[in-house]
């Protein structure tokens, strides 16, 4: 009796399951709207997420001496206060997301667990 109490459950979540399937399918809003921007997306994403070429390796190793030339010729001291809160705010999103991701690593809140 259980097995078959079950069986009906089961049935009708897979007949709603499909029902709503069909419904989000011939939804214009899913249609015209988010596929589109889905596919853009994954696009995008394959592009920006990946690995650097190695094409790219001179204009990277171009930017970093930029950066390098601009700091020992004291460049920064010239940018405007709401420049200067912008990257000091981009530098601590940085430098906490670091934090969160070695936390993920331990598995752990307080450190490294140490053999005793």
């Amino acid at each position: 009796k259980q097995q078959a109490n079950m069986a009906a459950v089961v049935g009708k979540i897979v007949s709603r399951a499909t029902s709503l399937a069909t419904k989000v399918q011939t939804n214009p809003l899913v249609t015209d709207v988010f596929v589109p921007r889905f596919y853009r997306y994954v696009e995008l994403a394959k592009k920006e997420l990946g690995p650097p070429a190695l094409s790219d390796m001179p204009k990277i190793k171009a930017g970093a001496m930029d950066v390098v030339r601009k700091a020992q010729a004291g460049q920064f001291l010239n940018t405007s206060v709401r420049n200067s809160v912008r990257n000091t705010l981009v530098a601590v999103e940085v430098t906490m997301w670091f934090f969160v991701g070695e936390i993920i690593g331990r598995r752990s809140l307080i450190g490294y667990g140490t053999p005793e």
